[in-house]
């Protein structure tokens, strides 16, 4: 065989691996902390579309990647009572945010409230100052996701790999599914008459999950498609809490 047919060979090779690698729908979090960052907002409010807005831009700067800084925007419930119900919304979220208050995370529940890393980011301007502390944190351990798309669903697979030693039975996994670039005709309430654009909007939030972190260890889950998901927008979120609150790692996959 010629030399130039092995060179051409061997570049159809490294082409071929290359295209394999880019579809890849395994990721890995890493040895070094992700930061969540969590937007409690709700469509019954009219000081949130601006909250909305600064995370949706915040997504799109090259110092906060998706994959580092991981956007997770809950709907809350508790505003429906102004005359519009929010399509978003879930007590469960509520929930979380209160929840955030009864760890000490936060002393008050309003919107539009944003929690990073488990604690409040308030003022904003404080975000990489913050980002930056989680970021420069090594990670207690490491969480591999693949998420296969299937006719009955998302097939979802969750490794943890601990990186130091850790307490058994303190800490639980969660799984969140987003959607972005959601688009919604608001018709009553503080925002009537609105059309906003949303993006990182939890559609499913699962858990908490019992993991064991002390050890390799892995976890399946299969997540039913609701037919009004836009799959090209879809995002899956995996991350380990402890039961006090704090987050210890997390890992982000998009389609």
């Amino acid at each position: 065989m010629k030399k130039l047919d092995l060179i051409i060979i061997a570049c159809l090779f490294f082409l071929t691996g290359c295209n394999a690698s880019a579809n890849e729908s395994v990721v890995s979090s890493g040895d070094t902390k992700n930061a969540i960052i969590e937007l409690y907002t709700s469509e019954g409010c009219s000081s949130c579309p601006a909250a909305e807005a600064w995370l949706s831009q915040t997504g799109e700067l090259e110092e906060y990647p998706e994959s580092e800084l991981i956007p997770l925007a809950f709907y809350v419930d508790y505003w429906d009572y102004l005359g519009w119900k929010d399509p978003y919304a879930h007590p469960e979220y509520s929930m979380r945010q209160k929840m955030h208050q009864i760890s000490g995370a936060i002393r008050t529940l309003y919107t539009p409230q944003l929690i990073l890393d488990a604690r409040e980011l308030r003022p904003v301007k404080k975000l990489p100052e913050k980002f930056k502390q989680v970021r420069s944190t090594k990670a207690s351990l490491q969480l591999d996701l693949r998420v296969d798309q299937k006719p009955e669903g998302l097939e979802i697979n969750i490794k943890s790999l601990p990186l130091k030693k850790l307490l058994a039975d303190d800490q639980v996994m969660y799984l969140a599914i987003t959607e972005s670039n959601i688009v919604s005709r608001v018709r009553a309430g503080e925002n009537n008459g609105r059309t906003l654009t949303h993006d990182y909007v939890v559609r499913n939030f699962i858990g908490p999950l019992e993991i064991d972190v002390t050890q390799d260890s892995s976890m399946d889950q299969l997540i039913k498609i609701d037919p009004d998901w836009n799959l090209d927008e879809i995002a899956v979120v995996a991350f380990v809490q402890t039961m006090q609150g704090e987050i210890l790692q997390a890992v982000r996959w998009s389609n």
